[in-house]
């Protein structure tokens, strides 16, 4: 096929809808995905329209022969690797702003930029789902995601490990279960309400950190209402201010007792008297549903590793029992 007709049989794409294309042709070519949407007698490659269009091509609604279609994706892919691809805003200034808070290596943004959107977007979801199924196995995983986004298996292989700076930032877990086959989405179980933040606009970090971990409100009572622990409340406020100075590691106060007794206030009036910035663990979405103990402390893990940049930031996790499984016994904070 001379480039004039190659270039009519091209849908045009830029920005993310080009690194997407990019993606589902690997998935396509590279990986194999063709195999599922062939069909054999008459050794066709049938797509949807949106499919089609999905891979950077136009619509061909008989199908066309494997062999031709695979010298197509192909010339394709290459004809979109050959120029540089950004991410539309806002997601492309999030993820470039949140990777750089958290440290991530270019091959941790590269895993979770895909994750988001084989997340976000269902045509791509699609496409992924073409993927032969040993390909999405716990097993072979680490190779699939090297070739999809083009680095080494060496560094997809430790980004997905699960003492890497990735998974330990809450914001991504992989269902490591061998015995499960799984679309490769359902391989990876992002943050709850990450997918929606990540494609939201936000003027800076602490934006983006709010739907998880807000600032705290300003508390109703003062140290005053608490006369009983005066003694031990002094104590508590050197022990704060000398680790906040001292920026230690590991410094932490808790608060058992039944609901109601001021725990919560104490914590806040506590950060005030420390003369620090204060964010509170949130214990429901932006839709008002109720968060899990699991959830609440990948919001916590998500703030920790976000605010150990910032100084002088305390943050409080109120009804803690909601992660060590102690309802029925008592309030932590």
């Amino acid at each position: 096929m001379h480039s004039e007709g190659r270039s009519r049989s091209y849908f045009p794409v830029d920005g993310s809808a080009a690194i997407m294309a990019i993606w589902g042709l690997r998935v396509m070519v590279m990986l194999d995905g063709y195999h599922k949407v062939t069909r054999s007698q008459e050794n066709m490659v049938e797509l949807e329209d949106y499919e089609w269009q999905g891979l950077g091509l136009r619509p061909l609604r008989h199908g066309l022969n494997t062999r031709k279609f695979r010298a197509l994706a192909r010339q394709r892919l290459v004809s979109l690797e050959s120029k540089k691809h950004a991410f539309d805003p806002p997601f492309g200034d999030n993820i470039t702003m949140l990777s750089g808070c958290l440290g991530l290596s270019t091959t941790d943004r590269k895993i979770l930029e895909f994750a988001l959107h084989v997340h976000n977007n269902q045509y791509l979801n699609i496409i992924c789902e073409h993927l032969p199924e040993n390909m999405t196995s716990i097993d072979n995983l680490d190779r699939t995601m090297a070739f999809m986004l083009d680095v080494e298996v060496h560094r997809t292989r430790s980004a997905l490990m699960s003492k890497s700076r990735l998974i330990r930032s809450g914001l991504l877990k992989l269902d490591r279960r061998s015995n499960r086959l799984l679309d490769i989405s359902d391989r990876f179980d992002l943050m709850k309400g990450l997918s929606a933040t990540m494609f939201e606009h936000h003027d800076d970090i602490f934006s983006l950190l709010k739907p998880f971990c807000p600032p705290a409100k300003i508390p109703g009572i003062t140290l005053d209402d608490f006369p009983h622990l005066a003694g031990e409340l002094e104590s508590v406020i050197v022990y704060l201010k000398n680790g906040l100075a001292q920026r230690k590691r590991g410094v932490n106060i808790l608060f058992y007792g039944p609901p109601g007794t001021g725990k919560t206030e104490l914590a806040l009036n506590l950060a005030q008297a420390c003369h620090a910035a204060c964010y509170q663990v949130a214990m429901s979405d932006e839709e008002g549903g109720s968060l899990s103990g699991n959830d609440r402390f990948d919001s916590y893990r998500l703030a920790q590793n976000i605010l150990s940049n910032e100084s002088n930031t305390m943050i409080v996790f109120d009804e803690a029992e909601d992660v060590f499984g102690c309802a029925d016994r008592g309030s932590l904070m």
